[in-house]
């Protein structure tokens, strides 16, 4: 004689789909924190109260998480409606803290300074315009960085400058 065998018990089609709702809940949780951790971040500050400036322009900053295929930076000082900047200063040590200072003879009240992060290309492009402000002896802004690339910015009020 063969026992009988009771009915499994299958969990409710409701319990089922909450747990498949947690488990997608989590994976969704866990690609944030990747995204968050892993994206490109740099964080300009400014050496001076209320980020006032004369033409010697103090700052400090930190860069996180940089990758190698973006590992130039360059601070810049930029002119969003003209659509140009200046690049100033590379930063050599990605991913940990940095200074830097430099001189901004631009007539503006108000100075937007820059942090990039840029590939070897637009490194290239950087690398050139020097190249060309030094031989002519006057500096043309370049075509602005695109945005993809700016990890901060930051605006300084230009006080005491004639």
């Amino acid at each position: 004689i063969k026992p009988i065998e009771a009915p499994r018990a299958s969990a409710p089609k409701s319990r089922r789909i909450f747990l498949i709702s947690i488990i997608v809940v989590l994976l969704a949780a866990i690609a944030g924190l990747f995204t968050f951790f892993a994206t490109p971040r740099g964080k300009i500050t400014a050496l001076k109260a209320n980020g006032e400036t004369g033409r010697v322009i103090e700052i400090a900053g930190v860069t996180k998480n940089i990758p190698v295929e973006r590992k130039s930076l360059w601070v810049a000082v930029d002119i969003p409606g003209r659509k140009l900047c200046w690049p100033k200063r590379p930063i050599h040590n990605r991913n940990q803290g940095f200074y830097t200072k430099f001189m901004e003879k631009g007539l503006s009240d108000i100075i937007t300074v820059s942090l990039y992060a840029v590939d070897s290309a637009h490194n290239a492009e950087i690398e050139e315009w020097f190249d060309q402000i030094r031989a002519a002896g006057r500096e043309p802004g370049m075509e602005l960085l695109p945005d993809e690339f700016r990890l901060d910015v930051m605006e300084f009020n230009r006080k005491g400058v004639a």
